[in-house]
């Protein structure tokens, strides 16, 4: 049998005001680097009371659900507990052709994206009005909570950079 992750200091395994606080305190950091979990706060912020929201798996869904917080008339997609392997971009470009008329956004990885750019090329090729943000986690690693990370890292900013000027974004 499987033991869960254990949960970071000062959380519970039920939710409350205090753990919202800790996710504010967290989600407002003014670091000297912005963190993911900033990131993800100022997005809530912005998504549209009809906005349609996904997310790639792993690391990335564990700051989506600790920071935004649903709203009513809000959809979310995000794979489940299989870890399906960079699927927030897709998602966002099939609900843009269902919903065109919702703001579509997908917060994704660095190391995800990575995985589907061909994707990006579609929604690019089709105008689809899709708001992509990347996390640069440095790669396809499942950060353990304790701080630590897998032995796998690279960076792929520059060649994204690189990816957007080319497409014309």
């Amino acid at each position: 049998m499987r033991r869960p992750l254990p949960l970071p200091p000062g959380l519970s395994q039920v939710p409350g005001q205090a753990q919202w606080a800790l996710m504010e305190k967290r989600g407002t950091h003014q670091g000297k680097l912005m963190k993911p979990q900033v990131v993800a706060w100022e997005l809530s912020k912005r998504l549209r009371d009809d906005a349609i929201a996904s997310c790639d798996s792993v690391t990335i869904a564990v700051w989506w659900a600790r920071q935004i917080p649903v709203k009513a008339g809000q959809m979310y997609s995000l794979s489940g507990n299989l870890a399906t392997m960079a699927p927030g971009l897709p998602y966002s470009i099939g609900g843009q052709v269902a919903y065109p008329e919702r703001q579509l956004v997908a917060f994704v990885g660095d190391g995800g994206f990575s995985m589907g750019m061909a994707d990006f090329a579609t929604a690019v090729k089709y105008r689809l009005p899709i708001k992509v943000a990347i996390i640069n986690n440095t790669g396809l690693c499942l950060q353990v909570f304790t701080g630590r990370r897998s032995s796998c890292r690279y960076h792929l900013w520059k060649p994204l950079v690189n990816l957007f000027i080319l497409l014309g974004y």
